[in-house]
Protein backbone atom coordinates (compact mmCIF):
# COMPACT_ATOMS: atom_id res chain seq x y z
CA UNK A 1 0.00 0.00 0.00
CA UNK A 2 1.40 3.50 -1.18
CA UNK A 3 1.64 6.37 1.62
CA UNK A 4 2.49 9.80 2.09
CA UNK A 5 3.48 11.80 4.78
CA UNK A 6 5.57 15.26 4.79
CA UNK A 7 7.17 14.45 7.71
CA UNK A 8 10.00 11.70 9.25
CA UNK A 9 9.71 10.68 12.81
CA UNK A 10 13.20 10.68 14.46
CA UNK A 11 13.63 7.30 16.91
CA UNK A 12 12.39 3.98 16.60
CA UNK A 13 9.31 4.26 18.73
CA UNK A 14 7.80 7.10 16.02
CA UNK A 15 6.74 3.57 14.58
CA UNK A 16 3.20 4.13 15.97
CA UNK A 17 2.89 6.86 13.56
CA UNK A 18 3.99 5.38 10.81
CA UNK A 19 1.40 2.55 11.59
CA UNK A 20 -1.35 4.11 11.40
CA UNK A 21 0.11 5.84 8.33
CA UNK A 22 0.30 2.04 6.90
CA UNK A 23 -2.66 0.88 8.34
CA UNK A 24 -5.02 3.38 6.92
CA UNK A 25 -7.31 5.81 9.27
CA UNK A 26 -8.60 4.58 12.26
CA UNK A 27 -11.83 4.67 13.64
CA UNK A 28 -12.94 7.52 15.74
CA UNK A 29 -15.90 7.15 18.40
CA UNK A 30 -18.30 10.32 17.98
CA UNK A 31 -16.51 11.30 14.90
CA UNK A 32 -18.14 13.56 12.16
CA UNK A 33 -20.32 11.79 9.73
CA UNK A 34 -18.19 11.21 6.38
CA UNK A 35 -19.52 14.00 4.41
CA UNK A 36 -20.60 16.63 7.31
CA UNK A 37 -17.36 18.83 7.83
CA UNK A 38 -15.98 21.69 7.15
CA UNK A 39 -12.40 22.94 6.74
CA UNK A 40 -13.47 26.01 9.29
CA UNK A 41 -14.17 23.34 11.84
CA UNK A 42 -10.62 21.47 11.04
CA UNK A 43 -8.87 24.67 11.41
CA UNK A 44 -10.53 24.77 14.40
CA UNK A 45 -10.09 22.07 15.91
CA UNK A 46 -6.21 22.04 14.60
CA UNK A 47 -5.44 25.67 15.94
CA UNK A 48 -6.66 24.21 19.72
CA UNK A 49 -4.41 21.41 19.73
CA UNK A 50 -1.30 23.60 18.70
CA UNK A 51 -2.30 25.98 20.95
CA UNK A 52 -2.36 23.44 23.85
CA UNK A 53 0.12 20.64 22.80
CA UNK A 54 2.97 22.77 20.97
CA UNK A 55 5.79 23.74 23.34
CA UNK A 56 7.53 25.54 20.01
CA UNK A 57 4.59 28.33 20.58
CA UNK A 58 5.10 28.48 24.15
CA UNK A 59 8.81 29.07 24.04
CA UNK A 60 9.06 31.35 20.95
CA UNK A 61 6.04 33.41 22.35
CA UNK A 62 3.23 35.10 20.46
CA UNK A 63 4.61 38.59 21.38
CA UNK A 64 8.36 37.96 20.42
CA UNK A 65 9.36 35.70 17.54
CA UNK A 66 5.88 34.71 16.45
CA UNK A 67 4.40 38.31 16.50
CA UNK A 68 1.42 38.37 14.20
CA UNK A 69 0.57 34.92 14.64
CA UNK A 70 -3.06 36.68 15.65
CA UNK A 71 -3.30 38.54 13.00
CA UNK A 72 -2.31 35.00 10.74
CA UNK A 73 -4.98 32.65 12.77
CA UNK A 74 -7.45 35.43 12.04
CA UNK A 75 -6.61 35.69 8.58
CA UNK A 76 -6.95 31.91 7.97
CA UNK A 77 -10.29 31.51 9.89
CA UNK A 78 -11.69 33.33 6.62
CA UNK A 79 -9.74 31.44 4.07
CA UNK A 80 -10.84 27.90 5.52
CA UNK A 81 -14.35 28.95 5.18
CA UNK A 82 -13.88 29.50 1.79
CA UNK A 83 -11.73 26.30 1.43
CA UNK A 84 -13.43 23.00 -0.13
CA UNK A 85 -12.74 19.52 1.10
CA UNK A 86 -10.31 19.16 -1.63
CA UNK A 87 -8.15 22.11 -0.82
CA UNK A 88 -8.49 22.21 3.33
CA UNK A 89 -5.20 20.25 3.65
CA UNK A 90 -3.13 22.49 1.41
CA UNK A 91 -4.58 25.91 3.34
CA UNK A 92 -3.90 24.24 6.77
CA UNK A 93 -0.61 23.57 5.74
CA UNK A 94 -0.25 27.27 4.79
CA UNK A 95 -0.94 28.13 7.72
CA UNK A 96 1.39 25.82 9.56
CA UNK A 97 4.44 27.45 7.59
CA UNK A 98 4.68 31.06 9.42
CA UNK A 99 5.82 29.49 12.29
CA UNK A 100 9.16 27.99 10.68
CA UNK A 101 8.92 24.03 12.26
CA UNK A 102 9.30 21.29 9.51
CA UNK A 103 7.95 19.05 12.71
CA UNK A 104 4.31 21.10 12.48
CA UNK A 105 2.70 19.10 9.58
CA UNK A 106 -0.62 18.24 7.80
CA UNK A 107 -1.23 15.23 5.58
CA UNK A 108 -4.48 13.57 4.46
CA UNK A 109 -5.31 10.05 3.47
CA UNK A 110 -8.76 10.29 1.84
CA UNK A 111 -10.94 7.30 1.60
CA UNK A 112 -13.12 6.68 -1.41
CA UNK A 113 -15.18 3.98 -2.04
CA UNK A 114 -15.59 1.81 -4.98
CA UNK A 115 -17.69 4.18 -7.35
CA UNK A 116 -15.22 6.97 -6.85
CA UNK A 117 -12.34 5.16 -7.75
CA UNK A 118 -13.43 3.67 -10.92
CA UNK A 119 -14.28 7.27 -11.88
CA UNK A 120 -10.85 8.67 -10.94
CA UNK A 121 -9.65 5.21 -13.03
CA UNK A 122 -11.97 6.34 -16.16
CA UNK A 123 -10.80 10.27 -15.90
CA UNK A 124 -7.08 9.17 -15.70
CA UNK A 125 -6.93 7.42 -19.01
CA UNK A 126 -9.13 9.40 -20.98
CA UNK A 127 -6.49 10.84 -22.57
CA UNK A 128 -3.33 8.93 -21.58
CA UNK A 129 0.25 9.71 -23.75
CA UNK A 130 1.81 6.61 -25.31
CA UNK A 131 5.33 5.25 -24.32
CA UNK A 132 6.75 7.43 -27.95
CA UNK A 133 5.08 10.49 -26.77
CA UNK A 134 6.61 10.28 -23.53
CA UNK A 135 9.73 9.43 -25.22
CA UNK A 136 9.55 11.67 -27.25
CA UNK A 137 8.60 14.39 -24.76
CA UNK A 138 11.45 13.36 -22.34
CA UNK A 139 14.24 14.09 -25.36
CA UNK A 140 13.12 17.48 -25.33
CA UNK A 141 15.88 20.03 -23.37
CA UNK A 142 15.79 19.63 -19.93
CA UNK A 143 18.00 21.52 -17.14
CA UNK A 144 20.11 19.29 -15.81
CA UNK A 145 19.32 19.51 -11.94
CA UNK A 146 15.67 19.70 -13.20
CA UNK A 147 12.54 17.73 -12.81
CA UNK A 148 11.73 16.71 -15.88
CA UNK A 149 13.19 12.79 -17.31
CA UNK A 150 13.06 9.47 -16.25
CA UNK A 151 12.59 8.15 -12.12
CA UNK A 152 12.05 4.93 -10.07
CA UNK A 153 9.92 4.47 -6.79
CA UNK A 154 11.10 1.11 -7.22
CA UNK A 155 8.09 -0.25 -8.38
CA UNK A 156 7.75 1.16 -11.75
CA UNK A 157 9.62 4.08 -14.44
CA UNK A 158 8.33 6.82 -14.43
CA UNK A 159 8.39 9.74 -16.62
CA UNK A 160 8.04 13.59 -15.70
CA UNK A 161 7.33 15.79 -18.51
CA UNK A 162 6.33 19.77 -18.83
CA UNK A 163 7.03 22.98 -18.58
CA UNK A 164 7.91 25.80 -15.65
CA UNK A 165 4.03 25.98 -14.75
CA UNK A 166 2.85 22.40 -14.20
CA UNK A 167 4.34 18.75 -14.62
CA UNK A 168 2.81 15.83 -14.94
CA UNK A 169 4.44 12.45 -14.09
CA UNK A 170 3.31 9.05 -15.85
CA UNK A 171 3.66 5.67 -15.66
CA UNK A 172 6.76 4.79 -18.51
CA UNK A 173 7.05 1.61 -17.34
CA UNK A 174 4.59 0.01 -14.67
CA UNK A 175 5.62 -2.96 -12.96
CA UNK A 176 2.52 -3.45 -11.09
CA UNK A 177 -0.75 -5.46 -11.72
CA UNK A 178 -3.40 -3.08 -12.54
CA UNK A 179 -1.20 -0.42 -13.62
CA UNK A 180 -0.23 0.55 -17.73
CA UNK A 181 1.55 2.91 -19.29
CA UNK A 182 0.27 6.46 -19.37
CA UNK A 183 -1.25 6.67 -16.00
CA UNK A 184 -0.96 9.65 -14.09
CA UNK A 185 0.94 9.33 -10.95
CA UNK A 186 1.25 13.39 -10.23
CA UNK A 187 0.15 16.67 -11.16
CA UNK A 188 2.20 19.03 -9.69
CA UNK A 189 3.38 22.84 -9.90
CA UNK A 190 6.46 24.68 -8.76
CA UNK A 191 5.92 26.87 -5.39
CA UNK A 192 8.67 28.96 -3.42
CA UNK A 193 9.82 25.83 -1.69
CA UNK A 194 9.30 23.18 -4.11
CA UNK A 195 6.34 21.58 -5.52
CA UNK A 196 2.73 21.45 -4.38
CA UNK A 197 -0.22 18.99 -6.41
CA UNK A 198 -1.92 16.04 -6.59
CA UNK A 199 -0.44 12.51 -6.32
CA UNK A 200 -1.91 9.62 -7.13
CA UNK A 201 -1.80 6.08 -6.27
CA UNK A 202 -1.81 3.17 -8.17
CA UNK A 203 -5.06 2.78 -7.68
CA UNK A 204 -6.07 6.07 -9.18
CA UNK A 205 -6.86 7.62 -5.84
CA UNK A 206 -5.62 11.31 -5.65
CA UNK A 207 -4.15 13.18 -2.46
CA UNK A 208 -3.26 16.89 -1.72
CA UNK A 209 1.34 16.44 -1.58
CA UNK A 210 3.89 19.16 -1.39
CA UNK A 211 7.14 17.45 -3.06
CA UNK A 212 11.36 18.84 -3.16
CA UNK A 213 14.29 18.10 -5.14
CA UNK A 214 17.60 17.12 -3.27
CA UNK A 215 20.69 15.87 -4.10
CA UNK A 216 21.58 17.60 -7.32
CA UNK A 217 17.86 16.75 -8.38
CA UNK A 218 18.25 13.62 -8.38
CA UNK A 219 15.85 12.59 -5.55
CA UNK A 220 12.36 13.84 -5.22
CA UNK A 221 10.75 13.61 -2.46
CA UNK A 222 6.75 13.21 -1.52
CA UNK A 223 7.83 13.14 2.37
CA UNK A 224 8.37 9.72 3.03
CA UNK A 225 7.84 8.41 -0.86
CA UNK A 226 11.39 9.18 -2.38
CA UNK A 227 11.51 8.52 -6.34
CA UNK A 228 14.90 8.76 -7.88
CA UNK A 229 16.46 10.13 -11.13
CA UNK A 230 17.54 7.28 -13.83
CA UNK A 231 18.74 10.05 -16.32
CA UNK A 232 20.84 12.57 -14.43
CA UNK A 233 24.02 13.49 -15.83
CA UNK A 234 25.00 13.66 -12.30
CA UNK A 235 25.71 9.80 -13.02
CA UNK A 236 27.50 9.17 -9.68
CA UNK A 237 24.19 10.25 -7.80
CA UNK A 238 21.80 8.24 -9.92
CA UNK A 239 24.92 4.90 -9.55
CA UNK A 240 24.04 5.19 -5.79
CA UNK A 241 20.41 4.45 -6.39
CA UNK A 242 18.97 0.81 -5.15
CA UNK A 243 16.32 0.89 -8.41
CA UNK A 244 14.53 -1.64 -6.82
CA UNK A 245 13.80 0.97 -3.57
CA UNK A 246 15.43 4.36 -3.75
CA UNK A 247 15.07 4.58 -0.05
CA UNK A 248 17.61 1.87 0.37
CA UNK A 249 21.42 2.37 1.56
CA UNK A 250 24.13 1.70 -0.99
CA UNK A 251 27.67 1.62 -0.84
CA UNK A 252 30.37 1.61 -3.36
CA UNK A 253 34.39 1.33 -3.16
CA UNK A 254 36.04 4.29 -4.67
CA UNK A 255 39.68 2.99 -4.41
CA UNK A 256 41.64 1.02 -2.07
CA UNK A 257 41.31 4.13 0.94
CA UNK A 258 37.79 5.15 0.08
CA UNK A 259 34.10 3.85 0.70
CA UNK A 260 31.25 6.20 -0.04
CA UNK A 261 28.15 4.81 1.94
CA UNK A 262 24.75 6.35 0.52
CA UNK A 263 21.97 7.17 3.00
CA UNK A 264 18.82 8.68 1.27
CA UNK A 265 16.11 7.29 4.37
CA UNK A 266 16.31 6.34 7.83
CA UNK A 267 12.49 5.83 7.18
CA UNK A 268 13.67 1.73 6.87
CA UNK A 269 13.72 -0.99 8.97
CA UNK A 270 16.24 -1.29 12.12
CA UNK A 271 17.13 -4.53 11.63
CA UNK A 272 17.53 -4.26 7.98
CA UNK A 273 19.92 -1.60 8.31
CA UNK A 274 21.94 -3.37 10.58
CA UNK A 275 22.00 -6.55 7.89
CA UNK A 276 23.32 -4.30 5.39
CA UNK A 277 26.44 -2.98 7.45
CA UNK A 278 27.00 -6.40 8.56
CA UNK A 279 27.15 -7.88 4.86
CA UNK A 280 29.71 -4.91 3.94
CA UNK A 281 31.56 -4.89 7.04
CA UNK A 282 34.68 -6.31 5.91
CA UNK A 283 35.16 -3.12 3.33
CA UNK A 284 33.90 -0.52 5.90
CA UNK A 285 36.35 -2.04 8.68
CA UNK A 286 39.53 -1.44 5.62
CA UNK A 287 38.87 2.03 4.44
CA UNK A 288 40.80 4.59 6.18
CA UNK A 289 38.41 7.23 4.75
CA UNK A 290 34.47 7.03 5.00
CA UNK A 291 32.62 9.27 2.39
CA UNK A 292 28.64 9.05 3.80
CA UNK A 293 26.08 10.75 1.45
CA UNK A 294 22.91 11.69 3.04
CA UNK A 295 21.77 14.38 1.15
CA UNK A 296 18.17 14.46 0.77
CA UNK A 297 17.60 12.20 3.66
CA UNK A 298 14.47 13.95 5.24
CA UNK A 299 14.56 11.16 8.30
CA UNK A 300 13.40 8.57 9.40
CA UNK A 301 14.23 7.01 12.97
CA UNK A 302 17.45 6.84 14.94
CA UNK A 303 18.79 3.66 13.49
CA UNK A 304 22.01 5.12 12.51
CA UNK A 305 23.92 3.92 16.36
CA UNK A 306 25.27 0.80 14.34
CA UNK A 307 26.88 2.77 11.76
CA UNK A 308 28.86 5.38 14.30
CA UNK A 309 29.99 2.74 15.80
CA UNK A 310 32.39 1.77 13.45
CA UNK A 311 33.98 5.53 14.19
CA UNK A 312 33.15 6.29 17.75
CA UNK A 313 35.67 7.38 20.27
CA UNK A 314 34.03 9.61 22.34
CA UNK A 315 31.24 9.28 24.95
CA UNK A 316 27.57 10.89 23.85
CA UNK A 317 27.15 13.13 27.25
CA UNK A 318 23.46 12.60 28.92
CA UNK A 319 20.65 14.66 27.64
CA UNK A 320 17.47 15.97 27.70
CA UNK A 321 14.69 18.15 26.69
CA UNK A 322 11.45 20.20 27.63
CA UNK A 323 7.70 18.68 27.39
CA UNK A 324 4.66 20.84 27.31
CA UNK A 325 2.48 18.82 29.38
CA UNK A 326 -1.14 18.53 27.54
CA UNK A 327 -3.63 15.37 27.60
CA UNK A 328 -2.19 14.42 23.65
CA UNK A 329 0.78 14.29 24.64
CA UNK A 330 0.36 12.66 27.51
CA UNK A 331 -1.71 9.91 25.43
CA UNK A 332 1.79 9.64 23.62
CA UNK A 333 4.14 9.22 26.06
CA UNK A 334 1.86 6.03 27.90
CA UNK A 335 1.78 4.81 24.79
CA UNK A 336 5.29 4.36 24.09
CA UNK A 337 5.34 1.16 26.53
CA UNK A 338 8.93 2.14 27.81
CA UNK A 339 10.17 2.67 31.31
CA UNK A 340 12.21 5.95 29.85
CA UNK A 341 9.16 7.55 29.50
CA UNK A 342 7.16 6.76 32.46
CA UNK A 343 8.56 9.19 34.76
CA UNK A 344 7.92 11.85 31.41
CA UNK A 345 3.95 11.07 31.69
CA UNK A 346 3.47 11.86 35.22
CA UNK A 347 5.31 15.24 35.36
CA UNK A 348 2.93 15.67 32.16
CA UNK A 349 0.03 14.22 34.21
CA UNK A 350 0.59 16.38 37.39
CA UNK A 351 1.75 19.85 36.21
CA UNK A 352 -0.78 19.95 33.14
CA UNK A 353 -0.17 23.49 30.99
CA UNK A 354 3.22 23.77 32.28
CA UNK A 355 6.50 23.41 30.47
CA UNK A 356 8.58 20.38 31.90
CA UNK A 357 11.17 18.21 32.02
CA UNK A 358 10.88 15.27 28.74
CA UNK A 359 12.53 11.93 28.42
CA UNK A 360 16.04 11.36 29.93
CA UNK A 361 18.48 9.81 27.32
CA UNK A 362 21.27 8.30 29.63
CA UNK A 363 24.99 8.65 28.77
CA UNK A 364 26.02 6.74 25.50
CA UNK A 365 29.68 5.22 25.17
CA UNK A 366 29.94 2.73 22.16
CA UNK A 367 33.19 0.37 22.34
CA UNK A 368 36.01 2.04 19.87
CA UNK A 369 35.99 -0.31 16.91
CA UNK A 370 38.97 -2.05 15.48
CA UNK A 371 39.69 -0.70 11.89
CA UNK A 372 41.15 1.26 9.57
CA UNK A 373 38.95 4.43 9.81
CA UNK A 374 40.90 7.09 10.42
CA UNK A 375 38.58 10.05 8.45
CA UNK A 376 34.92 10.15 8.13
CA UNK A 377 33.12 12.51 5.63
CA UNK A 378 29.46 13.14 6.25
CA UNK A 379 28.14 15.33 2.77
CA UNK A 380 24.80 16.72 3.59
CA UNK A 381 22.12 19.38 1.86
CA UNK A 382 19.16 21.47 2.79
CA UNK A 383 17.16 18.64 2.17
CA UNK A 384 18.35 17.03 5.27
CA UNK A 385 16.02 16.97 8.22
CA UNK A 386 15.00 15.71 11.93
CA UNK A 387 17.10 12.32 12.10
CA UNK A 388 19.40 13.22 9.59
CA UNK A 389 20.42 15.99 11.80
CA UNK A 390 20.21 14.13 14.64
CA UNK A 391 22.93 11.92 12.91
CA UNK A 392 25.20 14.73 12.39
CA UNK A 393 25.10 15.87 15.72
CA UNK A 394 25.27 12.31 17.46
CA UNK A 395 28.12 11.40 15.07
CA UNK A 396 29.80 14.92 15.86
CA UNK A 397 29.58 14.38 19.16
CA UNK A 398 30.86 10.49 19.72
CA UNK A 399 33.57 11.19 16.80
CA UNK A 400 36.67 13.23 16.65
CA UNK A 401 37.32 11.47 13.06
CA UNK A 402 34.00 13.72 11.82
CA UNK A 403 33.93 16.40 9.41
CA UNK A 404 30.94 18.09 7.50
CA UNK A 405 30.56 19.04 4.17
CA UNK A 406 27.85 20.33 1.49
CA UNK A 407 25.58 23.08 2.68
CA UNK A 408 23.27 23.77 5.74
CA UNK A 409 20.67 21.37 6.15
CA UNK A 410 16.67 22.20 6.78
CA UNK A 411 17.10 22.71 10.31
CA UNK A 412 14.28 20.42 11.54
CA UNK A 413 15.94 19.55 14.83
CA UNK A 414 15.02 21.89 17.74
CA UNK A 415 11.42 20.26 18.33
CA UNK A 416 10.91 16.18 17.84
CA UNK A 417 9.41 13.30 18.86
CA UNK A 418 6.44 13.64 16.63
CA UNK A 419 2.47 12.93 17.14
CA UNK A 420 -0.30 12.85 14.87
CA UNK A 421 -4.20 13.78 15.75
CA UNK A 422 -6.87 13.33 13.24
CA UNK A 423 -8.83 16.30 12.58
CA UNK A 424 -12.71 16.55 12.41
CA UNK A 425 -12.51 16.11 8.65
CA UNK A 426 -15.27 12.61 7.94
CA UNK A 427 -13.70 10.36 4.68
CA UNK A 428 -10.97 13.25 3.71
CA UNK A 429 -8.79 11.93 6.91
CA UNK A 430 -6.69 14.99 7.78
CA UNK A 431 -4.06 14.75 10.34
CA UNK A 432 -2.37 17.09 12.04
CA UNK A 433 0.83 16.43 13.42
CA UNK A 434 3.45 18.61 15.78
CA UNK A 435 6.75 17.60 17.75
CA UNK A 436 6.32 16.70 21.74
CA UNK A 437 9.51 17.75 22.96
CA UNK A 438 12.27 19.89 22.18
CA UNK A 439 16.44 18.38 20.97
CA UNK A 440 17.29 19.64 24.72
CA UNK A 441 17.01 22.48 26.84
CA UNK A 442 18.90 25.31 25.54
CA UNK A 443 16.26 25.29 22.53
CA UNK A 444 15.47 27.61 21.13
CA UNK A 445 18.43 30.13 22.06
CA UNK A 446 20.84 27.41 21.01
CA UNK A 447 19.27 25.60 18.36
CA UNK A 448 19.23 24.83 15.02
CA UNK A 449 15.70 25.28 13.42
CA UNK A 450 16.92 29.30 11.75
CA UNK A 451 20.66 27.87 10.44
CA UNK A 452 20.19 24.14 10.22
CA UNK A 453 23.41 22.89 10.99
CA UNK A 454 26.40 24.90 8.83
CA UNK A 455 29.22 22.33 7.21
CA UNK A 456 32.52 22.58 8.57
CA UNK A 457 33.39 22.58 5.11
CA UNK A 458 31.00 24.44 2.71
CA UNK A 459 30.88 23.52 -1.04
CA UNK A 460 29.70 25.71 -4.00
CA UNK A 461 25.97 24.76 -4.67
CA UNK A 462 27.81 24.73 -8.35
CA UNK A 463 30.43 21.85 -7.61
CA UNK A 464 28.82 19.51 -10.02
CA UNK A 465 30.66 16.85 -8.52
CA UNK A 466 30.98 16.85 -4.52
CA UNK A 467 31.99 13.67 -3.80
CA UNK A 468 34.67 14.15 -5.67
CA UNK A 469 35.40 17.57 -4.09
CA UNK A 470 35.30 15.91 -0.34
CA UNK A 471 37.68 13.32 -1.53
CA UNK A 472 40.13 16.00 -2.57
CA UNK A 473 40.01 17.20 0.98
CA UNK A 474 40.75 13.56 2.05
CA UNK A 475 43.29 13.28 -0.03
Amino acid sequence: MEWYAPIMMRHVHRLVLLGLLLGGAPSVAGETPPNAWSCSAAFHDMVEKLEADYIGLRLLGRDGPLSGYEERKAAFAEKCAAASGETCTKVLGSFLEFLGDGHLFVFERPEYDAAELAAFTKQARTHRPGRDELVAMLSQDRAPRGIVGRWTDGRSEIAIVGTGDRYRAYLLDPRVEGAETGDLKAEITPTESGFEGTYYSYEHAPRYVTARLHKEGTLLSFGAVLWAKLDSRFTRESAMVDPSDPSRPTLARLNEDTTLLSIPSFLIDYNEFRAFLKKHDKILDGSRNLVIDIRGNTGGNGIYFPLIEYFADRTLPASQGLVLASPDTLAYFRNQNARIYARVASNIENHMGAIVDGPAYPEKKLKPARNKIERVAILADGGCMSAAESFILHARALSSRVKTFGSPTAGVIDYTSVNALKLPSGTRNIYFGYPTSTYNKQVPDKGYNDTGIVPDIPIDPEVEDKVAFVLGRLE
